[in-house]
């Protein structure tokens, strides 16, 4: 009886070393699959400074380009008529640097006003509706200081659902922003539900709940959410720099519509700024603002002469503070590579014509997939040396 107990303990002992050893075989192999699957994230291989907007200026033209794209490519036919947004977060935009950075009405007013000639060449008629009354009565009134005419087909308007008529083909709703006691999102659904011919845009709108609401309201607001095509979105990554809590540039996250031309679905991308003594500072933000905000150093980045970027990562869908985070790390490898490679070209073990060749994007440079610092044709070829060489 000791004996047959002793065998099926050895048996026992031997097939958890098999299940063992083949799950740990499943997780690798499960891993690489994933990585060459999903390819979250590209790092490229050269740095540039024409892979997004060096200033403000340059922000403001690559959104008009994007808007313009979307409304071109818009179904016009009632039953899919569009829901687009367009979030411009850069300092001075963006109420999350609210502490770290004025934000000025005359600045989000000068947003509003660019995006009128476009909206002329698609709409007869384009309400522009505010949050509050007080915004709509500042926008007419800095217009009028600044002697710029509004075209005829422009109607400045509080937002409610009594200032539309079935005549109207396009609303722009401007920093609507659900509040305690002051959901918005609903008054803007109805709006929408309403009237279904109806074009909506989102500028820099936060319609995100403030606070717990129930199961049904909660998927309703998330389907309604979940709608808004975005047509372009441009932020400035940046880390609060302590004790002075100054915003220091780490990168940006930019996505523009591409109509459909291209066909693509990965089109948030993020990018890492250069490291080093022009990248140490805030004032390198000031070629985001209207006037110059941070401490500027002299040999801070401005608009002239930008910073370089490179191309960390390409999502399918809206990244992630974890995901952002993640992907501007993985990136920290990448560009003290790329400084060491221009400093000592000798101290990179793989030249680049060891390389595999890689594909490129229509606004990035050539870019492999990584794990950590190195390709995965380094580990690649690193595994087979190790192999042959035993």
């Amino acid at each position: 009886m000791t004996w047959s107990y002793y065998k099926i303990f050895v048996l026992c002992i031997a097939s958890s070393t098999r299940l063992v050893a083949s799950f740990t075989k499943f997780v690798c192999v499960h891993k690489i699959l994933n990585l060459q699957r999903l390819k979250s994230v590209t790092v490229g291989e050269e740095w540039s400074t024409s892979v997004i907007p060096s200033g403000y200026k340059e922000v403001e033209q690559d959104m008009l380009a994007a808007l313009d794209n979307g409304l071109r490519n818009l179904p016009r036919v009632s039953q899919t008529a569009g829901l687009l947004s367009i979030d411009l977060l850069t300092p001075g935009l963006n109420p999350k640097l609210e502490q770290k950075a004025y934000l000025p009405k005359e600045l989000l007013f000068d947003l509003v006003y660019i995006i009128f000639p476009v909206l002329q060449n698609y709409y007869k008629r384009t309400k522009i509706l505010f949050q509050s009354t007080g915004d709509a009565a500042g926008f007419q009134s800095q217009m009028f200081r600044e002697r710029k005419d509004i075209h005829e087909s422009i109607i400045l308007s509080d937002l409610s659902i009594f200032n539309l008529n079935e005549d109207d083909e396009c609303c722009v709703f401007v920093t609507a922003k659900n509040n305690l006691g002051d959901p918005v999102i609903d008054q803007i659904q109805e709006i929408v539900q309403t009237y279904t011919n109806l074009t909506a845009i989102f500028l820099n709108c936060d319609l995100s709940d403030r606070v717990t609401s129930g199961m049904r309201t909660k998927e309703i607001r998330n389907a309604f959410r979940n709608s808004i095509q975005p047509v372009y979105y441009f932020r400035n990554v940046v880390r609060i720099q302590r004790p002075s809590l100054e915003p220091v540039e780490l990168g940006a996250l930019r996505f523009a519509y591409p109509g459909l031309e291209t066909g693509e679905t990965t089109q948030w991308e993020l990018y890492a700024a250069e490291r080093g003594n022009r990248m140490d500072g805030p004032g390198c933000l000031n070629r985001f603002m209207r006037r110059e905000v941070f401490r500027r150093k002299p040999e801070d980045a401005t608009a002239e002469n930008p910073p370089r970027f490179l191309l960390v990562a390409k999502y399918p869908k809206y990244p992630t503070r974890e995901m952002l985070d993640k992907g501007i790390g993985e990136a920290s490898g990448a560009v003290a590579r790329l400084q060491r490679l221009e400093s000592n070209p000798s101290s990179v073990s793989v030249t680049a014509s060891q390389r595999a060749p890689s594909t490129s994007s229509s606004s990035s440079s050539s870019s492999v997939n990584r794990i950590g610092n190195a390709t995965l044709e380094e580990l690649t070829q690193l595994f087979r040396q190790t192999v042959s060489s035993r």
